[in-house]
């Protein structure tokens, strides 16, 4: 009986991991999202708010300064993104940054965007290209 208990528990648990995505990031095949959603956007990836009629471009990787995960460094460094912010007819370039001291969040025309993190993160032995990188963000309305 205790077996089958955890057997259903597991059953359960498995299922809203794989059926559910019960994780707080989405990432969406059609590039909708929601307000309020943490959301994984690649490289020169698109994604909609059909609702709000707003999008958002993840158009550049300005630059990647961090320090490797496998190195000691004197600061941790900064990576700048390039976005730009579509709506009410307005097409807005703007970018945002990993760093704590520097800009990681904006407000454009009513909405908050902020920039969670970025990957994937640099190591001291490998180069990526900018096609390989995704962000998290955050967007809601003010």
């Amino acid at each position: 009986l205790i077996m089958l208990k955890i057997t259903l528990v597991l059953l359960v648990f498995f299922l809203c991991i794989n059926l559910y995505n019960c994780t707080d990031s989405v990432t969406n095949p059609d590039n909708h999202f929601n307000l309020l959603d943490t959301v994984k956007v690649n490289y020169k990836e698109t994604i909609h708010n059909k609702l709000e009629n707003i999008s958002i471009t993840f158009d550049s990787l300005i630059g990647d300064s961090r320090c490797p995960i496998d190195v000691v460094c004197f600061w941790e460094g900064d990576a700048e993104i390039g976005f730009i912010f579509s709506g009410q007819k307005n097409n807005i370039n703007f970018s945002l940054h990993t760093y704590k001291d520097f800009t990681n969040d904006t407000t454009l025309l009513g909405y908050n965007m902020k920039l969670i993190s970025v990957v994937p993160y640099p190591h001291s032995d490998s180069t990526y290209a900018p096609s390989k990188y995704q962000v998290e963000i955050i967007l809601m309305k003010e």
